[in-house]
């Protein structure tokens, strides 16, 4: 008994969020089979990862618009100005518990504010340092600022910003008439918070809120409350650090094979010689 889906290459990110939307809650706790239309084969595993990984390399592109990539962390952000609705953030969202549910490890690389938040955690400026170090450093100067000058003279702040957007700049108000109220020592706290606050929550709050309902469907339990943010990390993408000494050291060999087997030992020799 399996949860069962078929795609066609050609629509790959248009069958599978019809596939999966069209499947109910107790089906998705089923084992997931794919099946690409037209080719044969059966899903032993392959055929799924292959699927999860198509996915993600098709919804992480920044033409399609529901995610921004951040140069700076190599990482990607809810676009908050995305023309996608929050029913299709939903089904991201559920694609990556079904990955989790599936034990498939995906290819994607958010922020680590993102599992915090998934994990009803507090997001700070560290988060945002994190994602975008230079503007996170930019505002901690803003913090510590002692002089020379003041902070409305060095900074020329206001509590508005300006983000790009589909090839425009567009202004957003941190408060109400922000942008005639200059950021001064008195005030640089409540700025940096709402600052802090309007990247990480405010502004992508339709998409995220999505998402994670679409997440929390198949994930939500007390389980999940026992992982910290990295190890949720880590049970989505993996972690990138390969320790093939310790493979080695724990391989186990069937066949009539040793670990002092020639081919067994140009094995290993060729695997450590590798860069990451």
């Amino acid at each position: 008994d399996a949860c069962i889906i078929r795609i066609r290459r050609s629509h790959l990110m248009e069958d599978a969020l019809e596939e999966i939307a069209r499947q109910n809650e107790h089906d998705l706790h089923k084992p997931l089979k794919v099946y690409f239309i037209g080719e044969e084969g059966v899903d032993a595993g392959g055929i799924k990862k292959e699927f999860f990984q198509l996915l993600c390399e098709t919804v992480m592109q920044e033409d399609y618009g529901m995610f921004v990539h951040q140069p700076e962390s190599r990482t990607y952000w809810f676009n908050g100005e995305s023309l996608e609705s929050e029913a299709d953030f939903m089904l991201i969202g559920l694609v990556m518990g079904l990955a989790i549910y599936n034990s498939v490890i995906l290819d994607v690389h958010f922020p680590l504010c993102l599992y915090k938040k998934l994990l009803g955690q507090s997001v700070t400026l560290n988060d945002l340092e994190q994602m975008q170090p230079e503007l996170g450093r930019g505002l901690k100067k803003l913090l510590e600022w002692e002089g020379p000058g003041s902070v409305e003279d060095v900074f020329c702040a206001s509590f508005s910003i300006e983000q790009r957007s589909y090839g425009e700049m567009r202004s957003y108000e941190l408060k109400p008439g922000g942008v005639d109220i200059p950021v001064t020592e008195a005030n640089r706290h409540e700025y940096v918070e709402l600052y802090k606050d309007f990247f990480l929550n405010g502004s992508v709050a339709a998409q995220y809120n999505a998402f994670r309902r679409g997440f929390l469907l198949l994930c939500d339990g007390p389980a999940l409350r026992l992982f910290r943010p990295q190890e949720l990390e880590v049970l989505v993408c993996g972690t990138p650090h390969l320790d093939f000494k310790a493979l080695e050291a724990n391989a186990k060999y069937e066949g009539n094979y040793t670990p002092t087997s020639k081919v067994v030992t140009w094995l290993w020799t060729v695997v450590n010689e590798m860069s990451l």
